[in-house]
Parts: C-alpha cells; sequence; structure tokens
C-alpha cells in the first residue's frame, strides 16, 4: 500500500538527521549554520557550568523525565555531580501534539516545538564536595532556513519520495532506507540553497550552587542572556548580529560584575569559499570593586575548499590571530595560508562573543 505524502514526511523526517549526521557537514552553507547555531548555545545550562557532558539524558515524555530528576539527587538528599538532562518542554505536556500543519501556520506552536531546556550539575570550582546546577531554555524565534516551515518543500518531499520509494508489490512496506537517502537529498539541496536565510534564537541560563552538596544551602550564581540574529545580503552574503549579557554575584575571591559581549560579522560565499569580515566588542561594568574596562577586536579572512575534508584559509587581524591553529601552516607570495580539514570559521563562534 503506497502510504499519504503526509505520512512519508513525518517517515522522512524520523530518517533524516542521522543520514545526515552520516555524510558530515562539508559544505560551507553546512558551516555558516552551524556557525549561527552556535552564537546562542544548544544547551545554555551546560555552557553556564562551562561544561561538556559526555553522557545527556533526553527523557520523551513527563514519567521519564520526573525519574531522570530523581537521578540528579542521591539518597541522602544531595546534589550529584556529573548529572545533564536535556528535554523539548511540549514533550512533556500529556496530550499536547504539534503537527506539520501547525508547525507551519502557528509562529507560538513552531517556537515550542523548537523549544529546548536543558539542566545540569558539575563539581564547584575550587571546592569538590559542592555542586553547581544550572537551568537553561533555548528558543528559535524564527528560521526561515527551517525546510520543514515551507509547505512547497514538504509537499515536494512527500511527493519525491513516493515516486522513489514507493514499493511495487502492494501491501509491501516502504524502505526506510530510500526514505532516507531520497529525503537526505532533498534537505541537503534545500538547506544549502538558503543558508543565509533570516534567523532569530534567544537563550537564557541561570544557577545555583550547593554548599557542600546540600540541596537546603543554596547561593545564587548569576544569569546570563543570548540574542542572536541573522539577515541576508543577497544571495550569496549574510550579516549576523549577536549581543550577550552575563550578571555576576560576587563569588570567593572574585567580585561581581556585568557584563555585555556583542559583535557583528559580514560574510559572503558560497559552497567552497568564504570572505567575511567580523567586528567584537566587551564591555565589563557595574564592578564591585569598581574596575570597569571595555575592549575590541576585529578579524577578516578568506577560506576556499581545495578537496574533500581539505580547507585552505588566511586572514589578519587582533581575532583571527587566536583561531584554532590550522593541520599545517605554508607561506605563498609572503602570506601565511593555513591548511585544515574544516572550515576556519567553525572556530571564529567559541568565545567570540
Amino acid at each position: 500500500m503506497i502510504l499519504s505524502g503526509a505520512i512519508v514526511v513525518v517517515v522522512a523526517l524520523a530518517v533524516i538527521p542521522p543520514t545526515l549526521r552520516a555524510q558530515g557537514d562539508t559544505t560551507a552553507a553546512a558551516v555558516e549554520q552551524a556557525e549561527f547555531s552556535g552564537a546562542v548555545p544548544e544547551s545554555p545550562a551546560f555552557t553556564f557550568l562551562g561544561v561538556s557532558p559526555a553522557r545527556i539524558e533526553r527523557p520523551g515524555a513527563a514519567r521519564d523525565f520526573a525519574l531522570a530528576l530523581l537521578n540528579g539527587v542521591d539518597a541522602a538528599g544531595r546534589a550529584q555531580q556529573g548529572f545533564a538532562l536535556e528535554v523539548s518542554p511540549w514533550y512533556l505536556v500529556p496530550g499536547y501534539a504539534i503537527g506539520l500543519d501547525a508547525y507551519q501556520r502557528s509562529w507560538f506552536k513552531y517556537m515550542v516545538a523548537n523549544a529546548q531546556h536543558s539542566l545540569g550539575t558539575a563539581r564547584a570550582a575550587g571546592d569538590s564536595g559542592s555542586t553547581d546546577l544550572a537551568t537553561g531554555l533555548r528558543l528559535t524565534l524564527l528560521d526561515r532556513g527551517d525546510p520543514m516551515r515551507s509547505r512547497a518543500f514538504t509537499k515536494a518531499l512527500g511527493d519525491t519520495v513516493l515516486r522513489a520509494c514507493a514499493p511495487e508489490t502492494p501491501g509491501v512496506a516502504v524502505e526506510p532506507a530510500c526514505v532516507g537517502k531520497v529525503a537526505a537529498a532533498q534537505f541537503t539541496a534545500w538547506t544549502a540553497g538558503h543558508w543565509n536565510a533570516r534567523r532569530l534564537s534567544f537563550a537564557v541560563a541561570t544557577g545555583l550552587r550547593f554548599v557542600g552538596s546540600a540541596t537546603g544551602n543554596s547561593r545564587y550564581r548569576g544569569i546570563r542572556f543570548w540574542l542572536a540574529g541573522a539577515n541576508p545580503i543577497g544571495r550569496s552574503g549574510q550579516a549576523v548580529a549577536q549581543v550577550a549579557y552575563t550578571q555576576q554575584p560576587a563569588e570567593g575571591g572574585d567580585s561581581r560584575f556585568s557584563r555585555v559581549s556583542y559583535g557583528v560579522r559580514i560574510l559572503a560565499g558560497s559552497p567552497s569559499f568564504n570572505v567575511f569580515a567580523e567586528l567584537l566588542g566587551d564591555s565589563r561594568f557595574a564592578t564591585s570593586d569598581g574596575t570597569n574596562d571595555k575592549s575590541g577586536s576585529w578579524a577578516g579572512g578568506i577560506e576556499a575548499r581545495v578537496g574533500r575534508n581539505l580547507w585552505i584559509s588566511t586572514g589578519l587581524g587582533s581575532q583571527f590571530s587566536t583561531l584554532r591553529v590550522p593541520d599545517r601552516v605554508i607561506v605563498i607570495a609572503n602570506v601565511r595560508w593555513g591548511i585544515a580539514s574544516a572550515a576556519r570559521l567553525r572556530s571564529l563562534r567559541p568565545g567570540a562573543f
């Protein structure tokens, strides 16, 4: 029996992510999308803690979420270190569902469907007996580069998969491998053509320190906000802006402070070539010791893909000199060129804002 187009789209959605991961991000389009995503952390709680958990619980129902939370506390009611949890909040509401039509028509349901809540604990710096806890929320407010919001894309995807993967024998199920292959090709082609789409994301994280890991003895550890937006410039350019705010209370020997980091990037590119320029700024104020300060940096450069998983790049500026060290460095016409297995723009984002 041939599946309907709507069902095929749902099947394709389940198969696309692992298929794309298997292929690897080899295009500059994927790189730029990853750079924008990195401007607002996927898991703000873990960024707040400064950790990258090796194992993250991802419950898909309210009961599983409650059981996961219990793993964060031991039998004596003390906070466990190294606990990490990430969930889409709407999964926890019994009977609440967001279908494809609602995802495409309702901005609110689209935002809810893409919301990510993260929760984690880690050993407190300088105090192995205490535990830091952080909770965070990430919201995608707008993403014109999301193919599943495009009715034209989802219709074409369903039609293409049906044509390519419909079984010849009635009653035989559609092969998931065929669906995955066709869907991944459609997905990759669409996203490559919309790499510089308009986007807007927001995240917030806050935390506590449990002194002696006792949940009844806590101290506030501040709050952080991230906001990033991107806008296309023609078909091959993009402007990206971001601002991040940190409010840090006095802790140990460190004074309290507030900090605003901001930046703007202009770039132009194709799947194999990028030119970029970036201005960054940082302002630290409201400190308890009165040592307010400001700083700024800039960077510019070019990079090109010269082979599969092989990029060559060069640039200049105060920020460019601190980027990830390339695999090799060569000198051509007195200009230093870095050779690496991945696009150098990947290393601009961490710590840049």
